[in-house]
């Protein structure tokens, strides 16, 4: 026992006496990196190894950026979480360094630009993509089917008037809802063949031609509500989901086609619109 306690006291001795200065202590959650090296962000541990970081106070991506380029222990987050920032308009290639995240929120802020790879290090992990609430007109939609994981796109609430061209065989999820784009083709949503959700909600759709909603195996719920259509052509859903749900309410259809909803087995939703039968 005299022994340690002796051990113990000469190691705390030691530094005095060589003269080395002595660093004050910076705490952080291990595996984090040093809290004082990151700020404002701020990283977070959940089961002992899960690593969320929240860097919803940044003022801009050169700070971003210069976070970033710091020594990070570990690289491999969970999550990362820009929420309510008024401050970041671009996130640009390189500004998240080396990390890497399954799920990325940037949402109620004022971003305008994402830049290709930008995000290019969760390629192989990113499973979330939230971008809601932002001001984004463009995005690089072609580099989707570079995230092998993502299951779910949300990109509601932004300036799109146009519905891209998206590629993607692992996603189920996608929400381009109160976006401005006034019109959808039979083809967009060809190249995402396992989808099951999808939500236009609010997209100022006047029509949805024949085909969009068909050759869909997995497809279980659309969401068509709050647009301008006034009419739903045969053949527009064509499901095989033993579960299945639209959202046609507060449009102005007067008529539905026969066909036009062929496969919907559980609810169609078509309250507030024009149809007297």
């Amino acid at each position: 026992m005299f022994a340690r306690i002796y051990w113990v006291t000469a190691l705390l001795v030691l530094p005095l006496c060589t003269g080395r200065e002595i660093k004050p202590y910076i705490p952080r959650a291990i595996p984090c990196p040093p809290d004082a090296d990151i700020l404002p962000c701020v990283c977070t541990v959940q089961s002992s190894v899960d690593m969320y970081m929240d860097c919803s106070a940044v003022t801009s991506s050169e700070e971003l950026r210069t976070i970033f380029s710091i020594n990070f222990p570990f690289v491999n987050f969970i999550r990362l979480d820009i929420i309510g920032n008024t401050a970041l308009t671009e996130l640009r290639a390189g500004d998240l360094g080396p990390t890497t995240y399954k799920e990325i929120y940037i949402t109620g802020g004022v971003l305008e630009i994402i830049d290709e790879n930008a995000l290019s290090g969760s390629y192989s992990t990113l499973t979330t993509l939230d971008l809601q609430s932002n001001e984004l007109t463009s995005f690089q939609f072609d580099e989707i089917s570079s995230f092998e994981a993502l299951h779910t796109l949300r990109v509601d609430d932004n300036d799109f008037k146009i519905f891209p061209d998206i590629s993607s065989t692992s996603l189920l999820f996608l929400s381009f809802g109160s976006n401005p784009l006034g019109a959808i083709t039979n083809t967009a949503l060809t190249n995402m063949p396992n989808l099951i959700e999808v939500d236009l909600q609010n997209c100022s759709l006047t029509d949805v031609p024949a085909g969009t909603f068909t050759g869909l195996r997995s497809l279980e719920m659309i969401h068509l509500d709050y647009n301008s259509l006034t009419s739903i052509d045969t053949n527009v859903i064509s499901l095989s989901s033993s579960y299945s749900i639209v959202y046609l309410n507060n449009n102005q259809i007067a008529n539905i086609a026969p066909g036009a909803l062929e496969g919907v087995k559980t609810e169609v939703w078509l309250q507030n619109n024009q149809m007297t039968t």
